[in-house]
């Protein structure tokens, strides 16, 4: 439910704004994975995270291999140049409401629901269908068979599991898919951001256990999950934890 104009204090509008601006530079043009087409088509990206990265961050990058979107230096430059901009645009947006006594909140907020809901809720249809047919996985072969075990890298032993166990890698897609179907319609947001909650929580454990190189993609999408999760955290914790009336 949407909190009327004026019980949002400084913190939850400078939020609001900060993660309004950031997800829309992070999802663009690099988040449209559910769309064919060639991002760096459309990306205007490249130079100023390099830039940015060599300057302020005193990186160094080899422009052959950028490895963009599995947690390189390229990515986390440019996912701090994003907080950069967030940050610098936030402040300048607040000011300018403060002087024009604007308010409009609410409208931002749904705006923020609206574009995380279907991103996320197309990003985990799109890998939760991955998972259902053996694509992202792919299924165990003669070579993971003979490989010995000590010779598998953590990432190589979680992929060996995951293509091993169709019935366990099935139940994890479905509800990914379910999460992400549910999500994209207004009435069954709730299910549908406790769905990908759980699920995205499911996949950042795993990422940062078993080291596999996009926890950086895992997260954002935990954190769109979070921020619908945090309209009703107060009603979750009287159901779940404090057995009171929700």
């Amino acid at each position: 439910m949407l909190i009327e104009n004026n019980q949002y204090s400084v913190i939850q509008k400078a939020l609001l704004r900060f993660f309004l601006i950031y997800f829309i530079l992070y999802i663009i043009p690099y988040g449209f994975e559910y769309i064919p087409i060639d991002t760096d088509d459309y990306s205007l990206w490249e130079p100023i995270t390099i830039w940015f990265g060599e300057t302020f961050l005193g990186w160094d990058f080899n422009l052959n291999r950028l490895a963009k979107g599995f947690d390189s230096k390229y990515d986390y430059s440019r996912f701090a140049l994003i907080a950069v901009i967030s940050f610098g645009a936030t402040l300048l947006w607040l000011l300018l409401d403060r002087l024009k006594a604007w308010e409009y909140n609410t409208r931002l907020k749904a705006i923020l629901q609206t574009i995380l809901r279907y991103h996320l809720g197309f990003t985990l249809i799109l890998y939760g269908m991955a998972k259902v047919f053996p694509l992202q996985f792919g299924t165990t072969g003669i070579d993971t068979l003979t490989t010995d075990f000590g010779d598998f890298r953590p990432m190589s032993l979680l992929w060996a599991f995951m293509s091993y166990s169709r019935f366990y890698t099935g139940v994890t897609g479905w509800v990914e898919v379910l999460g992400g179907r549910v999500l994209l319609f207004r009435k069954t947001t709730f299910l549908g951001s406790f769905l990908s909650f759980v699920a995205m929580v499911n996949v950042v454990v795993i990422d940062f256990g078993y080291d596999v190189t996009v926890k950086m993609f895992a997260i954002h999408l935990l954190i769109m999950a979070a921020i619908f999760m945090a309209d009703h955290f107060n009603r979750v914790m009287d159901f779940l934890l404090l057995s009171r009336e929700a």
